[in-house]
């Protein structure tokens, strides 16, 4: 089922008589989530909608900024990929209620994106955020044990223009909790247009540069033709007089 929208307009007259018009509902969507219905939506779509169960929707947003307040990787459960915590001195997992042992350290960046509508905040995990990133998490962590700053290879993903698939669950609509997880993404490569106009640029600049340099050129050579010619006339004067 395909979502939709709010009317942009009421009418306000009716009988001829001036109504009140009631504050718009909140938007509920219904959509499957085996993918093949997803629909795309703008940013601000997705903020207003309410959903009574998670679905999934395709936004094309620009990656702007990394927001750091819970850092960019973490420790994690290899059997479950939760987060383990810290208990008399071992890693222990909730979920599967039992020490984790060995752990591992999976991606979780939470990226701001935005669209030509507005805004809002998506989170990336392992697969997706080492797509971007173009650099397998342990890698990273071996040039650089520091997992208090950014690397650079994840800083790299900034004003990335992307089409992400989010999912949308009803704590996100109900309570206002943004960080959308995404399912998938898929990075937009620069197109051939902007291509050819980058490369018609530098063929145009290499041809301007060409013609001032022959324009310099023959205007040397007619500058030395006239000093010849008027040496030439001088001396025919000095042999008359």
């Amino acid at each position: 089922m395909t979502p939709t929208k709010q009317p942009q307009s009421c009418i306000s007259v009716a009988m001829g008589k001036a109504v009140e018009l009631l504050p718009p509902r909140a938007l509920e969507i219904f959509v499957t989530t085996e993918g093949k219905n997803v629909p795309h939506l703008t940013i601000d779509f997705i903020l207003d909608i309410k959903v009574q169960s998670d679905v999934r929707c395709w936004c094309h947003a620009k990656i702007k900024e990394i927001l750091n307040g819970n850092g960019w990787c973490y420790t994690c459960c290899l059997k479950c990929a939760r987060a383990v915590h810290p208990v008399e001195g071992i890693s222990y997992c909730l979920a599967c209620a039992e020490p984790a042992d060995p752990v591992s350290q999976r991606f979780i960046i939470v990226v701001s994106v935005d669209d030509t509508t507005g805004n809002t905040s998506l989170t990336l995990f392992n697969k997706e955020a080492e797509q971007l990133a173009g650099v397998p998490l342990a890698n990273i962590l071996q040039e650089d044990g520091d997992m208090s700053k950014i690397p650079a290879a994840v800083n790299n993903i900034i004003r990335k223009v992307c089409v992400f698939q989010i999912k949308v669950t009803p704590h996100n609509t109900s309570h206002g909790c943004e960080k959308f997880t995404v399912i998938r993404v898929m990075e937009e490569p620069a197109t051939e247009a902007s291509k050819v106009g980058a490369h018609t640029d530098v063929e145009a600049s290499k041809l301007g540069a060409h013609r001032e340099a022959e324009a310099s050129k023959t205007n040397a050579h007619t500058t030395t033709g006239r000093e010849v010619q008027a040496a030439g006339n001088l001396n025919k004067s000095m042999k008359i007089a």
